[in-house]
């Protein structure tokens, strides 16, 4: 047996954006505004997947559709499909040329793939196209199994997407620090001579501890040398050589 994991973004295939100009059919008008996806799923659930089950011989497969990025943010549509196929010898490079010759996708903004010959953490790798939609399953996976899937990987796509903020949160005040730290020196140093290493880095040290925070010692140094060049007391070109003597 052989693992395939496969995300193919389907907004970005032109013949499945194409099918959505000019819609002239009623029928099919009424049927896209209660099913906006219809043409992607279409393309997933016949033209593509009939052909995976034959190419691969697939065991069992779970395909997840998703619209949401790993920060929770609105993205391309897309689809993961995790696949137990029986085809032996199967390489990442000939599942590629597959997807090349079969269906002209080229380049990662269509489709990634993984060709797997064991998991570590089994569990983990079939629920992981359920973080959103569940689009389709076959296979031995009962109701329960699914269900427990789908609200650990749900789960777990919120933590990410909460870590993600908080640490972007983190990253944003950080610079926020920074800035208002530097705009703070250039108006205190602007136009003075250089007051030396020493005072510059005392200076740094207490405006740490003035807005509540430990100075970073281990690298404040470094923080030294990136305010002189920002105020000018030192060139880019003086600090490389100052850091390569």
């Amino acid at each position: 047996m052989v693992f395939v994991a496969l995300r193919v973004t389907t907004e970005k295939i032109p013949s499945v954006m194409e099918s959505y100009k000019d819609v002239k059919d009623k029928h099919l008008e009424k049927l896209l505004r209660k099913e906006p996806l219809y043409f992607h799923e279409r393309y997933i659930n016949g033209i593509m997947l009939d052909d995976l089950r034959e190419y691969l011989d697939v065991e069992r497969y779970i395909i997840g559709e998703e619209c949401l990025n790993k920060e929770g943010k609105k993205t391309h549509i897309h689809f993961h499909l995790h696949l137990e196929c029986r085809k032996d010898g199967l390489k990442k490079d000939t599942l590629q040329k597959h997807c090349r010759d079969k269906w002209g996708w080229r380049g990662k903004e269509i489709y990634a793939v993984q060709v797997l010959e064991t998991l570590d953490d089994e569990e983990r790798w079939w629920r992981y196209p359920l973080k959103e939609k569940r689009f389709a399953v076959e296979g031995d996976f009962s109701d329960m199994d699914l269900n427990q899937m789908e609200i650990c990987a749900k789960d777990e796509k919120s933590r990410t997407v909460e870590l993600l903020a908080t640490s972007k949160e983190r990253e944003l005040m950080k610079n926020q620090f920074r800035d208002k730290m530097y705009s703070s020196f250039k108006k205190k140093y602007e136009g003075k001579d250089f007051v030396g290493n020493k005072i510059l880095w005392c200076e740094i040290a207490k405006y740490y501890y003035d807005c509540g925070k430990t100075p970073p010692y281990n690298t404040l140094d470094n923080v030294v040398d990136d305010v002189k060049v920002y105020l000018g007391y030192m060139t880019v070109e003086d600090l490389y050589d100052l850091r390569h003597n």
